[in-house]
């Protein structure tokens, strides 16, 4: 049966009764579990998302093209991805999200694993952003 919110999730039939299947149940675990536990270097993850952005290019938002500068991931249970953008998390759409996801699930092979992607609008996380410039002390001849 296929059940739309559980999204790419690996199902292993088995059959306790008849005992059938059992065996294939540890190395699938396996397998989740050291995806589970799986890092991407920076260098690649920003490399395929300049590849994704050539494939199928991010919305325009309030009339200016968005552009994602750059991705980290800053933690891998479960594997969460930072992408650093002109635009902030709530101003990409939704089906834009889900594509960078559905995307980074076929590149890195995390079928079945939940994603975690978070948007941060790079002029927010400026700490220099709000301060007021100093006059300076230099003396011009």
């Amino acid at each position: 049966h296929f059940v739309p919110h559980l999204g790419d999730v690996v199902v292993v039939a088995t059959s306790a009764l008849e005992g059938q299947g059992v065996e294939n149940v540890l190395p699938v675990v396996e397998r989740v579990f050291e995806k589970w536990n799986m890092r991407v270097q920076t260098s690649v993850l920003n490399q395929w998302l300049t590849e994704v952005q050539a494939a199928k290019s991010p919305p325009i938002v309030n009339g200016r093209r968005t552009k994602l500068k750059f991705a980290v991931q800053p933690k891998a249970r479960p594997p969460t991805f930072r992408i650093f953008a002109n635009a902030s998390e709530k101003d990409i759409p939704e089906h834009y999200i889900r594509y960078l996801r559905n995307e980074m699930r076929a590149s890195f092979g995390l079928e079945g694993m939940a994603i975690r992607i978070s948007i941060s609008n790079t002029a927010d996380d400026n700490p220099f952003a709000g301060r007021r410039k100093r006059g300076g002390s230099r003396r011009r001849m």
